[in-house]
């Protein structure tokens, strides 16, 4: 549901959404799961494109980046996704990358 609110760019319901869904997925698996760390992504982008302060945005986005770096290691496909998204948030708000998202 939070994927079509985010499509439409409904970002305020998606981003509604998105915290409950990531409070179930934690009562689920934990904090460390690979699902709670792409809903977190899903968060971060949402919280992007409504234009909130770059610090949630990235402090969202490298939590899911260290859980899914623990879980599936820095060379999965997912892991590279996270890393996109934090390139994103980088490009617009003219920051330099630092060196240890490089991979």
């Amino acid at each position: 549901m939070a994927d079509i609110d985010f499509a439409i760019g409904d970002y305020d319901n998606a981003e509604q959404m998105l915290v409950k869904l990531i409070a179930s997925l934690e009562k689920q698996f934990g904090r460390n799961h690979i699902e709670v760390a792409k809903a977190l992504s899903q968060l971060g982008m949402t919280k992007f494109h409504k234009g909130d302060k770059p610090a949630e945005i990235q402090k969202l986005l490298f939590e899911a980046r260290d859980i899914m770096a623990a879980k599936l290691g820095n060379q999965n496909p997912q892991y590279a996704d996270i890393l996109k998204n934090v390139a994103s948030l980088y490009i617009t708000h003219k920051k330099n990358t630092p060196k240890h998202l490089v991979c």
